[in-house]
């Protein structure tokens, strides 16, 4: 057998493992010119610690922590969330690498509107192959959790007890005289208040002293006495 022949068998035989082992390859390379439709590609930089990194990246809400989320594949080139914690609304999830970002939205898409959402990654580089994931973040609106919120304090006032008619209420002020409408027609009596009697003992001096009209009393019996000695006299002598 010539030397071409044996060439030529050697080539053929070698083939089929060839194939075997580019087939995939060219899948493979294939697959990296693909952008995920899921996502909408964003050129440039944005960073989840910038200051109104959401509204850059054209969502709504703050960027919050997802603790179920995982990096994965060969140098991490794609991202898996598979839950979020109750009271959490994802609006959005960058993806960055390399010199663009890609923006996930729950819902819109084709992508799930909850979790799990997997296979994220970044948009094709300039050799059109999958970048590393340099960062990530999701932005997302909270609900409080009111069930540990504390009940807010409130002084109770004491319900008002209603007043009977025609009762007085106990802190008004009393008055000494009670005053009343009198029907028309009829002739209005005004009796004036009782006026206390204050004790003699307690009367105030005026200055008024009676003693001297006792012994002017006095003189003038002791006179008359005289009188009626004298004129005795007089008649017994006579």
């Amino acid at each position: 057998m010539s030397l071409a022949r044996r060439s030529a068998r050697t080539v053929l035989a070698a083939l089929p493992l060839a194939l075997a082992v580019l087939l995939p390859t060219a899948g493979t390379a294939h697959a990296t010119f693909t952008e995920d439709d899921r996502a909408t590609r964003h050129e440039g930089n944005v960073d989840g610690g910038q200051k109104d990194a959401c509204e850059r990246a054209g969502l709504a809400g703050q960027p919050v922590e997802l603790p179920e989320s995982t990096l994965h594949g060969e140098e991490n080139r794609f991202l898996d969330i598979t839950a979020v914690p109750d009271g959490v609304t994802v609006t959005g999830i960058v993806v960055k690498g390399g010199d663009a970002y890609n923006v996930y939205e729950p819902g819109e898409r084709g992508l799930p509107e909850t979790p799990p959402w997997t296979e994220l990654r970044a948009p094709l580089n300039k050799g059109g192959k999958i970048p590393a994931i340099s960062h990530w973040f999701v932005c997302a609106t909270t609900t409080p959790d009111t069930s540990t919120t504390p009940p807010t304090s409130a002084t109770a006032t004491p319900p008002t007890e209603p007043s009977t008619p025609g009762e007085t209420s106990s802190s008004a002020p009393s008055s000494s005289t009670t005053t009343s409408t009198p029907p028309a027609g009829a002739t209005t009596t005004t009796t004036p208040a009782a006026v206390a009697v204050e004790d003699t003992d307690n009367l105030a001096s005026t200055g008024f002293d009676s003693g001297w009209l006792i012994w002017v009393g006095a003189l003038l019996v002791l006179g008359g006495a005289t009188v009626l000695v004298l004129l005795r006299l007089r008649r017994g002598q006579a």
